[in-house]
């Protein structure tokens, strides 16, 4: 079968799986029919993904992509807050198992001695404000959460360059389909509501500042975080548009991603887009025109986010679309709290919250992740998403280096980063794509192929 054939069945498959967890959301499905049907979809659709890439590092990475959407929900059908096993989760296991069985040959592949040891030590210490958390299952779900993206990272590192840059563009491709479907929905949940009173999927309706504000979320559990993928999918575009590639295509994508990017009404991915986009334009073009035609067509794509943002939060001044929430004194909060607590409080986030004056998680990732487990936890968490940064950009894989800079941005600004999960995969792809094209003869060593 030709790869242009596996490229529809891929799509095909990765939509019917979407399509059974949302029909289920709506109308609960029998939790064992709902696993077997999802099974059969998943198994399907990762054969596919392995045969298209060849690889089964990138199918993996494929998978986490397809099953972004629907890892708030189990492989039962219910909520994760009900048990932590989503596919996504077990895209993880296949890929630590993997590591377990080719680890012999592993052993003669030269490493860097200071990530190697980074990820160590934050193995280790990961565990202290689990053992201090007042309560084992809160704490367990913010564990879980951070050591699957540890690991995940760790399994990059130990197998780096060993993905093809043709492989990358599939995982590309499927992250961007991923985005661009979960906008669509969003987008057809808004009309349906707005236009014909019809309520689908996740959605609220509340108020801001007295006026009303409707929020479209799909499957989303922490909206709030996981907009930011749907933000972050802009740069794949805008570098295909840049390179020619079905510019009508990534151009109607660019327009969809942002639309349902607004749509979710929340604040954070769009205006960080912004501002990245800006970055992007002044930084990456090296003549004036470029840079000029660029900030052109980043202001259009700006006024058309823009709009529906003020359309699904009401807001008619620019004071209140910057409203900072008191966020501020959150932050000051958890400064005060580590001086008491240089440890940090633990895990559980229903206990961290009362440190907080209104009981609301700080939203900065890394004034979170210090008060969970204290400076030194946080600063050697947030050294290995810095670590990946520097690895796309000295491999000059712009995508990666973008959406990671624009997430570790945002991740300014939400309660957790790691909640949107979706960051593990570009921090994973800049570990393991080749860092030149001439090196894709290496890729048989340890990428599974057949």
């Amino acid at each position: 079968m030709k790869k242009n054939a596996f490229s529809a069945l891929e799509y095909i498959l990765s939509f019917l799986l979407l399509v059974l967890n949302l029909i289920n959301y709506e109308s609960r499905i029998n939790s064992i029919l709902f696993l077997m049907a999802g099974t059969a979809l998943f198994s399907s659709l990762f054969f596919v993904c392995f045969k298209k890439s060849e690889s089964f590092l990138a199918a993996c990475m494929m998978m986490l992509c397809h099953t972004w959407q629907i890892s708030w929900i189990n492989i039962f059908g219910a909520p994760i807050t009900s048990l932590q096993l989503p596919w996504f989760y077990l895209i993880g296991l296949l890929l630590a198992l993997f590591t377990l069985a080719k680890l012999k040959s592993l052993y003669s592949k030269p490493v860097n001695a200071f990530f190697l040891a980074l990820v160590v030590f934050v193995l280790i210490i990961s565990t202290f404000p689990f053992f201090t958390s007042p309560s084992k299952s809160e704490a367990l779900k913010d564990y879980i959460m951070i050591l699957f993206y540890i690991v995940l990272v760790f399994v990059a590192f130990l197998f780096s360059n060993s993905v093809s840059l043709e492989a990358r563009e599939h995982i590309l491709s499927a992250y961007s389909w991923c985005v661009f479907i979960s906008c669509f929905f969003i987008i057809f949940q808004t009309v349906a509501y707005q236009f014909f009173g019809i309520s689908l999927f996740y959605q609220s309706e509340g108020y801001y500042f007295g006026k009303a504000t409707f929020t479209s979320g799909l499957l989303m559990g922490d909206l709030s975080s996981a907009s930011i993928m749907l933000g972050s999918a802009v740069f794949i575009a805008v570098v295909r548009i840049e390179k020619k590639q079905r510019i009508l295509l990534n151009s109607l994508q660019l327009v969809v991603t942002v639309i349902g990017l607004a749509l979710t009404s929340r604040r954070t991915g769009a205006l960080t887009l912004v501002l990245v986009l800006s970055l992007y334009a002044i930084t990456h073009y090296k003549s004036a025109f470029k840079k000029i035609a660029a900030l052109i067509l980043f202001s259009i794509v700006t006024m058309i986010m823009g709009y529906y943002l003020l359309f699904s939060r009401s807001i008619d001044s620019i004071s209140t679309l910057f409203y900072e929430n008191n966020r501020m004194s959150n932050y000051i909060n958890v400064l005060q709290t580590i001086l008491t607590h240089p440890f940090g409080v633990g895990y559980d986030d229903t206990y961290a919250r009362t440190f907080m004056a209104d009981n609301v998680a700080p939203h900065n990732t890394f004034l979170r992740w210090m008060l969970m487990g204290g400076p030194i936890f946080s600063i050697a968490l947030m050294a290995i998403p810095l670590y990946t940064l520097v690895c796309a950009f000295k491999k000059k894989l712009t995508c990666e280096f973008w959406i990671i800079l624009y997430a570790l941005l945002a991740s300014n600004f939400i309660p957790d980063l790691l909640t949107a999960k979706f960051f593990v995969i570009p921090c994973m792809c800049a570990l393991l794509v080749f860092k030149t094209p001439e090196k894709s003869s290496r890729s048989k060593l340890l990428n599974g192929r057949r």
